[in-house]
């Protein structure tokens, strides 16, 4: 299933429609109006773009392809709780454009949906449990589209709504069939390192893939092509400085934190010998640098797992296009290849060369070459993760708390030990003067009696 991404374009129609809208009705209609400039309007749309409609995007695109009704249901119970929000921002703020387009592009991927399961029989007929989640998508989008109604008529004339989403919605559907403007649809992983490595390549130029059409299939596709290799190579280069800072980054929470308490123990040791008390007080923080290590390495398994997926698509992505070019271009014959050049050593020369793929075998091979790459980067990372480079850490501490422990205890001991003896000592002089006082007072009552 292909979807397109055209909330931008959409976005800036609609805005310009609102904005004419409000202008020629000025002083006939009773509702509210809102202008806004044109910059203003791309970057509203801009944030929405990447924070919402890129993840709706998806989460549908995924759904499309789920094969087990926990997978369903947890993609729905997502998509069910964007949509809340997206409402509950609408509801309180009715003339956000955020929240506008927010409620616009979700009903319009939900449509989408809907129109693929229509058409898409095998897909219905594998998945049991998709009549169910279309019902529910269904309801789903029926909400939407009402709050979408409500957001809208908060801000447009009433006497131009109707007219103004008819156009909007005419367009969207005449944008849909004409395709998304030559441009990959736009993929958000900026949650992860992928975002600021992966971008270029996820979105790169169509133009290539436009010459199985028909369109360009002269020198500037063959351009293209290189133009995309090229960037692929240089994020499969730029993949281990990323993730190096990526991890160190990570690790060096850790490793301070160890320090700290390290050092703490050491400062403790020097002035007092330490306290049972204080060395369980430092154990305790041992256990939360564990607990926090173990956070760390889960994010940065996270941060692999989300990789393995992008280079999988990648991946795929090229061969898809290599093994399409080859098949529509094969590999030509010597014979084909001598008649092609008396042909056109007697014909006139071409302002654009005819796209051969045979010439382009290195830019393919610099493809599969980078595609290996970025694979054993990531069984690299992979390895690192699996090392023993935060155990190392966190053992070090314990083994040192575990040190403190047991010189604190034989501290408490000599501490008891000296105390005893002095308590014998004291206990001894004090019976000893007791004796003496016992005999001096028995001598001087003797005396006086006598």
């Amino acid at each position: 299933m292909r979807i397109s991404h055209p909330f931008r374009i959409l976005a800036a129609v609609l805005g310009a429609s609102i904005c004419l809208s409000c202008q020629s009705t000025s002083g006939k209609s009773s509702g509210p109006t809102i202008l806004i400039s044109e910059p203003e309007l791309r970057s509203t749309v801009d944030a929405m773009a990447t924070t919402f409609s890129g993840r709706i995007q998806i989460e549908v695109m995924r759904l499309s392809t789920e094969t087990s009704e926990t997978g369903v249901r947890h993609r729905l119970l997502f998509m069910k709780k964007r949509t809340i929000t997206a409402i509950e921002t609408a509801s309180d703020h009715p003339k956000a454009l955020t929240s506008y387009f927010d409620l616009w592009s979700l009903a319009y991927q939900l449509e989408l949906f809907l129109e693929h399961l229509k058409d898409d029989k095998k897909s219905l007929e594998s998945m049991t449990v998709m009549d169910g989640a279309a019902d529910e998508l269904i309801v789903l989008y029926k909400s939407v589209r009402m709050e979408f109604q409500k957001t809208a008529k908060g801000f447009l004339p009433a006497d131009s709504y109707d007219e103004v989403v008819a156009s909007v919605k005419k367009y969207v559907e005449s944008f849909a069939i004409s395709g998304a403007g030559g441009t990959m649809t736009r993929i958000d992983f900026s949650e992860t390192v992928v975002g600021s490595v992966l971008s270029p390549v996820l979105n790169m130029t169509m133009s290539p893939f436009h010459a199985l059409e028909g369109v360009g299939k002269g020198g500037d596709a063959a351009k293209d092509i290189v133009a995309v290799t090229e960037q692929f190579v240089r994020v499969a280069e730029r993949l281990p400085e990323h993730l190096g800072w990526e991890m160190e980054g990570l690790l060096m929470d850790v490793r301070r934190d160890a320090d700290e308490i390290l050092a703490s123990i050491d400062e403790k040791q020097d002035s007092i010998q330490g306290t049972l008390k204080e060395v369980q007080a430092s154990l305790a923080t041992v256990d939360r640098i564990a607990e926090r290590a173990e956070v760390i390495t889960s994010s940065v398994e996270q941060t692999t797992t989300t990789l393995d997926s992008a280079a999988g698509s990648i991946e795929s992505l090229l061969n898809t296009y290599k093994d399409t070019m080859m098949t529509l271009y094969p590999p030509k014959t010597p014979e084909e290849r001598a008649a092609e050049a008396a042909e056109k050593a007697t014909a006139p020369q071409k302002e654009s060369k005819p796209f051969d793929i045979n010439e382009y075998t290195a830019t393919l091979a610099e493809l599969t070459t980078a595609s290996v790459e970025l694979q054993g980067l990531l069984v690299e990372v992979r390895s690192t993760l699996e090392g023993d480079s935060l155990e190392r850490v966190v053992e070090g501490a314990s083994k040192v708390t575990a040190v403190a422990l047991a010189e604190s205890t034989r501290s408490l001991d000599d501490i008891i030990d000296n105390a005893t003896r002095r308590i014998i000592m004291i206990l001894l002089v004090a019976f000893g003067l007791a004796v003496v006082f016992l005999i001096l007072s028995r001598w001087v009552i003797r005396r006086k009696t006598e």
